[in-house]
């Protein structure tokens, strides 16, 4: 009996070490690349990573970089997503096809493991530095898919082969659907390719890619001038030279910086009527989406603060909500920070005294109504709210 027990005991603990790494692997991912994956899982086991990944605490980079170093073994090749759509679901216990893109994470014990990858070391350094595309390892997901968006599919493809499929997968969720499908189709039919053809290719994407940093560098530096010089200067400086930009020049104003702003977390520190304030200037369907997987002392308040009929109706939207999208989530944050962000600039709310620092332009200023994805300070993070990235 003590036996069965300890042996239910360390199969649950085996599958929560599963849900946390599944919901670690998440939380690194982007949002689309993220639900790409969920999406392949059943309704139930998606569910479990996703209530795993509301809940997670603080992720050390080591933790972070041996959850990507396992999903890689274990799922070394893109093309394990199906064209058909006829895969099955897969479970997190291991009962599954063994060929699926988000994997258990089991734990790898057989023995000689750790003195077989040791040696393995040294050859894999050697073949990294010829690994074909190596440029493209560090580059952002938007600049590279923007630099295959014009390429052959069959190019794509061959590009995409060669790289991490996490970062595979970031970089198919920005082309254009068309694209994706006949980038797939070509993945599955891939044949290795000649040495001298993988050089070509990837001289003239290094080459491209070059062309974008530069013009990316030079662009940064003009926009960090013009950024420095707004900071710095005295607010009713800085609101002057916004409104005479905004008389004289329109285009140059709507091109500027937008007013400093801040993140959904952060709403956690503002009043009880504000927070009223801010909510009932929102969508209800932005409400609910925003309002899931916070803590329920959050919930409340800006329930409260709600007119009665509008609470009930959030209510019954939240306890109705079935599985949803990550991106999703995170859009209906960032569309309720930027409703705080207008009011505030307003001064239809109070901003928390942490927070007086940002300047908020009048009303009618240059910068008063114009949209911006801002953010917290750097370093600062919410242990309240868990923050969507």
């Amino acid at each position: 009996m003590l036996s069965s027990d300890a042996d239910s005991s360390r199969d649950k603990d085996a599958e929560m070490t599963g849900l946390r790494k599944a919901a670690v692997l998440i939380d690194t991912l982007d949002p689309a690349a993220a639900d790409l994956l969920l999406e392949r899982l059943s309704p139930g086991e998606a569910e479990k990573i996703r209530s795993t990944w509301m809940e997670l605490g603080a992720i050390s980079p080591q933790e972070r970089r041996q959850v990507l170093d396992e999903f890689r073994q274990l799922a070394p090749a893109i093309v394990q997503f199906r064209l058909d759509g006829k895969e099955g679901p897969h479970r997190l216990d291991g009962k599954d096809e063994p060929r699926s893109p988000l994997p258990r994470f089991a734990a790898v014990k057989a023995a000689g493991r750790e003195s077989a990858a040791a040696g393995e070391g040294e050859a894999s350094a050697s073949e990294s530095r010829d690994r074909p595309f190596r440029a493209l390892l560090d580059a952002e997901a938007d600049k590279v898919a923007g630099i295959l968006l014009n390429e052959r599919p069959q190019t794509v493809a061959l590009v995409l082969s060669h790289l991490p499929p996490q970062q595979s997968g970031a970089i198919l969720v920005r082309l254009p659907p068309a694209l994706q499908v006949e980038v797939m189709r070509r993945l599955v039919d891939l044949e290795e390719t000649a040495p001298e053809v993988l050089k070509e290719v990837d001289q003239a994407l290094q080459a491209k890619l070059s062309d974008v940093v530069a013009m990316q560098r030079r662009r940064t530096a003009g926009w960090s001038a013009v950024a420095g010089i707004l900071q710095n200067a005295p607010q009713p400086v800085g609101e002057r030279l916004l409104h005479t930009i905004s008389q004289l020049a329109p285009d140059l104003a709507d091109r500027l910086p937008a007013a400093p702003s801040f993140d959904f977390n952060q709403l956690i520190r503002f009043d009880d009527v504000s927070l009223g304030v801010i909510f009932e200037e929102v969508d209800l369907a932005i409400a609910v989406l925003a309002l899931w997987g916070t803590p329920l002392g959050f919930q409340e308040r800006v329930l409260a603060q709600l007119p009665s009929d509008q609470a009930d109706r959030v209510q019954r939207e939240m306890a109705d909500l079935g599985p949803v999208r990550l991106s999703d989530v995170e859009e209906a944050r960032r569309r309720v920070a930027e409703v705080a962000r207008r009011l505030a600039s307003r001064q239809r709310i109070r901003l928390p005294p942490e927070l007086r620092h940002l300047r908020m332009p009048a009303a009618g200023g240059a910068t008063a109504d114009r949209g911006g994805e801002g953010g917290p300070r750097a370093g600062e993070r919410s242990t309240f709210v868990r923050e969507v990235v």
